[in-house]
């Protein structure tokens, strides 16, 4: 069966369809051995049957009698999962093949029971209104609210609550005068004093309905009070508090629904609600805190949360959890809906849907489209006119002996039930077999892991059993129970495995793994971690000798596995630069809603060409080549839809072309795109954002941020199609460098500086001037490196002292006299010939002092760091003009805190001081501004730069090294510098630095009169590898 077929049939998609026979053949695989599974995804030809399902009788296994059963004669069944002999129902006895039970056939995999238990209470919602916005926003609130109770069933419970400053909870059993209770909004209230505060005696007037618990009263059928609650809701006015000049509105977002939640808590345990939360901003008080009500505190950023410098976060997260545990307690849903440009604190309120399988809606305004329609669509009916939600629900995962349910990556909690079915290697959320989901649509998706735990040799063929049994609630009033079975062969046989492997489903499920771990590591940590599987999976199933590049030959069924992981490490889930916490919590949500294929979308979007040249529209790569003058453009990435118009395409739609009957052609060709955009949106949820631009509009760059920039502004290559300004590298480099990872050239590096750095490499350019000793070694380490481009200059003939310090000379005393650079080159090719290299053999011959200061200057004009390193013998030196440059160092509080602002010493100031681990550690942040080279020679300030210990410890070596700066290199390199030449020069330096002529030993004198301008190969090598690890980081930032 295809897989899509079996996402149709079951609504399961499986990364591996055939699962590796023992636990040691799971480790290799590297892509867990997990599903996605929509429990209610929707089936025209779904059996629904009106009775209950026949249980195992194993009180440890409890599996539904399901299509693998093995029907014994004598009226039992075998259970495929635990192997247990359970009766039949007398009714069932006598069955054959050609009169088997719904339950038995074949295409019943996937079935529905409806229990004979009602349930007591209808479906409960629960407005929560922020009354803190302007006029407008909340005018178009009020009327879609109005629109949404027509969409409700008539018996439906509907309950209102409002809040700004204070929380207003609405009586709505009071008919003759509009009731509320006022609690305040800086404080947490429990669920007893709640109902304390609202549980009084309610006397039932002549002609009003008779309320058996007086806190129902909150709670009526909108059939009997839509009316009172139109007009409740039509006369909703902003907050009236007063708000400073200065100051945000008091938002008591966090009081108002920790009230909402108790109330529906403690009226309607165990039966479904969903409580609907609006907020058009942050909550500025406490309980649950996002912000401070003064404008001057900006909201917290990515950057204050990694630094734990959001003082609000934490205590924030910990206030809404709680209140998502009592929601999950009680088996009510959280929606939060957001109309605000600014934040309004999903980040930390996103457990309250996660855990609930609420829903997450982010808009600019409650004006909006997205809004409006995203919202209404929630209250969408099947066939039957029933509500295409169901709520309380529950999914039990069963497995036959050689599985364990290792954990769940989706909107659900943990029910704790640990049965034999539980596996002690956790993915997700583990240690259960059983989660609850208190809400859930057709097309709520969960991850479901594995583990293989069979450790002896299996028959060919052997099966393996998952049944996947689902209790929820449904909108007819009836429970459900909707039971899936799905068999998979358990093969020792790699090329089995292979055919088995679904590239698509392995993407989402990695995926969903990588923002599950996003959640607790650092950003960088789990891109290395993805990139580390992709390489493993690689290696294990790809063909390739090693170290030869071109031999790389990836199995057809994971050939688009490594552009997916591409695509994913781009995406707005992982790259949260451009985006907001609430942002980035948003996305998220949605894809760890979605199944396979929207969640593809997202990770990949697609895009389609229109053209009057093409019959047809036609898919086209993901590329910047796609970008043509005289072409249309569909972008769907889930969230949103463009349509970008080419650049002859937009200049003839602003000459009005269309309009002119002679070109129906071109009106045909504008519409088209327009048309399928407008298909697209009729079943999203949440409705996208509608973009219309053209070459060059400011919304441009949300279809250019998508594309693989194949031609950027930094591409060796021209290529046809738009410039991409960015740094990313494309895809073609990413799957190059891959390939390169696979076959282990750059293994060490990785393990270094990680991969992130590895692939900037590719893009990295560097000159070297005089490949001397130092030089050698300097150009050596970029090369194995995986540098992208290495220029070198040196005009530079063979001496016999070369070859003592230049390993890439071939030992030939025949080369004295010719060019050095043409003689090395090949050398240095064969170490990679991945890497650009270029010779000039300008003569510079040795730098002088000027020389190197207009070269400095040069650099600095161009921002370009610059490193001036030589040796003298034994001595070894590097100057550095990095002109400004930031560094982070973490360490154990000393006795003296660091404060920013304070300035070490001349060049070096602190900028930034973070405390962490209970004020334990400090994160010291500083900035170095350096200085031109010119400085180092004449400056007077090195005293002040240095400590006492420092200038204790100040040897003659630096104004040794400098004054050979001064002093011209002899002829024969066996010559001695003349001793008085050297101490004059040396005085003069240490006169200009500033520092004590003392220093100018006997023993210095000699070293450096003798020892002057040689290279000494052991020392070459320590500063060349010094170099490149100080070079590395500062080249690929």
């Amino acid at each position: 069966m295809e897989f899509d077929e079996q996402e149709e049939l079951n609504g399961v998609r499986f990364a591996w369809n055939t699962f590796p026979s023992t636990k040691a053949e799971s480790a290799k695989i590297v892509v867990p051995t997990g599903v996605l599974y929509t429990p209610l995804k929707y089936r025209e030809d779904m059996p629904v049957m009106p009775y209950e399902p026949i249980f195992c009788h194993s009180s440890s296994c409890r599996a539904i009698l399901n299509p693998y059963c093995t029907i014994d004669p004598s009226g039992f069944w075998i259970c495929p999962l635990c192997g247990t002999r359970s009766p039949l129902p007398p009714h069932y006895h006598g069955i054959t093949q050609e009169n088997l039970p719904t339950e038995l056939q074949g295409t019943s995999s996937t079935m529905e029971y409806i229990t004979a238990k009602p349930v007591q209470h209808p479906p409960i919602f629960l407005f929560v209104v922020d009354l803190c916005q302007d006029e407008d926003n909340l005018r178009a609130l009020k009327e879609t609210l109005v629109i949404s109770l027509s969409y409700l069933p008539p018996n439906a419970l509907v309950g209102l609550i409002t809040y700004g400053s204070i929380v207003q909870v609405y009586d709505l059993g009071a008919s003759t005068v509009n009731k509320s209770y006022i609690f305040r909004g800086d404080k947490d209230y429990t669920e007893k004093q709640v109902a304390d505060m609202l549980n009084k005696p309610v006397i039932a007037q002549p002609g009003q309905m008779n309320i058996q618990s007086s806190l129902q009263r909150f709670f009526l059928p909108i059939e009997d009070i839509e009316h009172q609650l139109t007009s409740l809701i039509e006369n909703l006015t902003p907050d009236p508090w007063p708000v400073a000049h200065g100051d945000r509105a008091n938002r008591a977002t966090g009081s108002a629904i920790n009230v909402a939640a108790n109330l529906l808590g403690g009226t309607f345990s165990g039966f479904g609600a969903r409580i609907f939360l609006f907020s058009a901003g942050s909550c500025t008080l406490n309980p649950g805190m996002i912000v401070g009500p003064k404008l001057k505190e900006a909201i917290r950023s990515h950057s204050d949360i990694d630094k734990e410098n959001a003082k609000h976060y934490k205590k924030a997260v910990k206030f809404y959890e709680s209140i998502a545990a009592r929601a999950v307690k009680h088996g009510h849903t959280i929606d939060l809906f957001g109309g605000c440009l600014d934040q309004v604190g999903f980040l930390e309120m996103k457990s309250m849907c996660s855990k609930t399988g609420g829903v997450l809606l982010l808009s600019d305004a409650f004006t909006t489209s997205i809004f409006k329609q995203s919202f209404l669509k929630l209250f969408n009916k099947d066939h039957e006119d029933y509500l295409l939600m169901a709520f309380n629900g529950t999914l039990d995962i069963k497995c036959s002996r050689e599985l364990k349910v290792s954990g769940l990556i989706g909107h659900a909690s943990s029910s704790k039930v640990k049965s034999p079915n539980v596996s002690e290697t956790e993915v997700g959320i583990g240690g259960s077999s059983k989660f609850k989901m208190c809400s859930l649509t057709p097309q709520s998706t969960q991850a479901i892991f594995f583990d293989v735990v069979n450790n002896s040799p299996l028959p060919p063929n052997a099966q393996s059993y998952i049944q996947f049994i689902t209790y929820y609630q449904h909108a007819s009033g009836y429970y459900r129970i909707r039971v899936t079975t799905v068999s998979n062969i358990l093969t020792g046989d790699e090329q089995t495995l292979t055919q088995s492997f679904d590239q698509e489903a392995a993407a989402v499920l990695m995926a969903r793994i990588t923002l599950f771990k996003s959640e607790q590591d650092d950003g960088a940590d789990v891109l290395r971690w993805i990139d580390r599987m992709l390489i493993k999976l690689c290696q294990k199933f790809a063909d390739y000798r090693k170290d030869v590049e071109a031999s790389f030959r990836l199995h057809p069924q994971f050939s688009f596995f490594p552009q997916f992981v591409f695509y994913l490490r781009r995406s707005q889930f992982l790259q949260v630069f451009n985006n907001s916490p609430d942002e980035t919590a948003f996305y998220r949500h949605v894809l760890l809603t979605e199944d396979c294929a929207n969640s593809l979308l997202m990770i990949q979007p697609t895009l389609t060409a229109f053209a009057l040249d093409l019959e047809a529209p036609e898919p086209v790569l993901l590329d910047s080549v796609s970008i043509k003058d005289d072409r249309i453009l569909l972008l769907d990435t889930f969230f949103h839809i463009l349509i970008f118009h080419g650049k002859t395409i937009a200049n003839w739609r602003r000459a009005g072309y269309q309009d002119q009957e002679e070109y129906s052609d071109f009106k045909a060709l504008l519409d088209e795109p327009k048309l399928e955009a407008g298909e697209l949106l009729v079943d999203r949820f949440p409705l996208p954002r509608f973009i219309d631009t053209e070459e060059g509009g400011s919304q441009a760059r949300f279809l250019y941020s998508k594309l693989n920039p194949s031609t950027s502004y930094n591409s060796e290559e021209f290529a046809p199609g738009a410039v991409v300004l960015t740094d990313d590298v494309s895809l073609q480099v990413f799957m190059s460098h891959l390939q390169k990872l696979v076959i282990a050239l750059y293994d060490r590096q990785i393990r270094l500086w990680g991969t992130d750095t590895q692939l900037r490499l590719r893009s990295a350019r560097v000159l070297v001037v005089n490949l001397g000793g130092i030089g050698s070694e300097t150009v050596k380490n970029l090369v194995l490196g995986g540098l992208n481009t290495i220029e070198i200059l040196d005009g530079s003939v063979v001496k016999e002292e070369d070859f003592a310090a230049q390993f890439f000379l071939p030992n030939d005393d025949s080369i004295v006299g010719q060019l050095k650079l043409p003689l090395v080159l090949p050398k240095i090719q064969e170490l990679n010939p991945r890497v650009n290299l270029s010779i000039n053999t300008t003569n510079l011959k040795d730098l002088t002092k000027p020389q190197l200061f207009a070269i400095n200057q040069i650099t600095r004009e161009h921002r370009i760091p610059l490193y001036v390193a030589g040796e003298h013998g034994m001595f070894g030196y590097i100057f550095s003009d990095l002109i400004e440059h930031t560094s982070t160092k973490e360490s154990p509080i000393g006795n003296q805190a660091k404060v920013a602002g304070t300035k070490i010493n001349g060049v070096k100031e602190i900028v930034n001081v973070e405390w962490k681990n209970n004020d334990e550690t400090e994160i010291v942040t500083t900035r170095d501004t350096f200085s031109p080279l010119q400085q180092i020679f004449d400056s007077k300030r090195l005293p002040l730069q240095l400590n006492r210990r420092q200038l204790k410890r100040l040897s003659g070596a630096l104004p040794l090294v400098l004054s050979l700066f001064d002093i011209e290199r002899p002829s024969n390199v066996e010559d001695d510098i003349d001793r008085k030449l050297l101490l004059d020069q040396g005085n003069i330096v240490c006169e200009s630095l500033g520092i004590s002529q003392e220093v100018l030993s006997d023993e210095y004198l000699d070293l450096f009169s003798k020892q002057a301008f040689t290279e000494f190969s052991p020392v070459a090598a320590i500063i060349g590898g010094s170099l490149v690890r100080k070079t590395v980081p500062l080249i690929t930032v």
